[in-house]
């Protein structure tokens, strides 16, 4: 009987040894812009609640650059941003990582149904509008005309995206865009003549071993330092929830459910973003990101270098 009671004594401290050993999860707050950056969270985000001991959930979409600047104080763990943003961030200092490629290419070339661009190679000649003086759009597009040889003017003529989509809308049908989604979906249900000619991601793997690599997420490191088990804990939760929202089947489903979290606003802008979005939300981490990020940080370095802080985020950028 003795030796049933130390054996079970002996167990039991055991099993409170091996739990007092594991890892403890840390709530993190998590950052997040409208759009795509952000669509791959949505399910994530609806199935947590709001007392939730693991996630907080902070939108930025009516300020996305709050987003940066809470990142920098603290006020958030971690943040869905564009991936040149984050490259810029790094080499200004900031002490952070970058955990995933969460979005791939989502710009777009819109044009008047009737406009014959089938190919990169129609773009000759023509001006294609831009907008948001200092992104990536620009040198994304330069580089992929560049290596197809293609000669053609690109114009950065509208501060906000929105701006260009009212160019296109008062064009009468001559305005050619490049614009990102939902974007694009915003200008063709204000244009019902235009329609998507190019999908720029299409164009860019034509010329690139690489895909497009246009969002991420990133976490402070002194976060990190101190709750790894907890980033890499997200991490699933979060393939999971791109996993759903990304299938096909749920395509609906996931529309809707990104409307309701207010990643998009309305559902028709943003069924057809996730129609168009086809293939760009994703989850990428390990050596895969690697390569991905730096082959196009390469790219916008060549015409862009101040768009990423002026060098190749060093190998300490990357959480493997």
């Amino acid at each position: 009987m003795k030796k049933t009671i130390a054996l079970i004594l002996t167990l039991t401290l055991a099993l409170l040894a091996l739990a007092s050993c594991s890892p403890k999860q840390s709530k993190i707050t998590i950052g997040y812009l409208n759009g795509p950056t952000g669509m791959g969270m949505a399910k994530l985000i609806a199935d947590t609640p709001e007392d939730s001991e693991k996630y907080v959930f902070e939108s930025y979409s009516d300020k996305p650059g709050n987003a940066i600047s809470d990142l920098e104080s603290g006020a958030i763990d971690m943040a869905c941003l564009p991936t040149n943003s984050a490259a810029n961030l790094f080499n200004k200092g900031d002490d952070i990582s970058v955990i995933a490629v969460n979005t791939l290419g989502s710009l777009f070339i819109i044009a008047d149904k009737s406009t014959n661009i089938e190919t990169i190679n129609d773009l000759a000649g023509k001006t294609i509008y831009a907008s948001v003086p200092g992104s990536t759009t620009e040198p994304i597009l330069k580089h992929i005309l560049s290596e197809n040889n293609v000669q053609a003017d690109i114009e950065v003529d509208s501060t906000t995206h929105q701006d260009l989509v009212k160019k296109v809308k008062d064009s009468g049908g001559t305005a050619i865009a490049i614009l990102p989604e939902p974007m694009v979906s915003n200008a063709l249900l204000q244009a019902n003549n235009y329609e998507v000619k190019l999908n720029i991601s299409e164009e860019w793997s034509k010329v690139s071993d690489q895909p497009l690599a246009m969002g991420c997420i990133v976490v402070r490191n002194d976060f990190l330092k101190e709750n790894k088990a907890s980033v890499d804990a997200f991490l699933k939760d979060y393939k999971a929830s791109v996993d759903f929202i990304a299938a096909k089947e749920n395509r609906a489903t996931a529309a809707q459910t990104i409307v309701n979290v207010g990643i998009i606003p309305k559902l028709p802008l943003a069924s057809s973003a996730m129609n168009n979005l086809d293939g760009s939300i994703v989850l990428i981490t390990g050596q895969e990101m690697t390569q991905t990020l730096k082959a196009f940080y390469a790219v916008l370095l060549e015409s862009s270098s101040a768009s990423v802080g002026g060098k190749q985020p060093s190998d300490a950028f990357y959480y493997d």
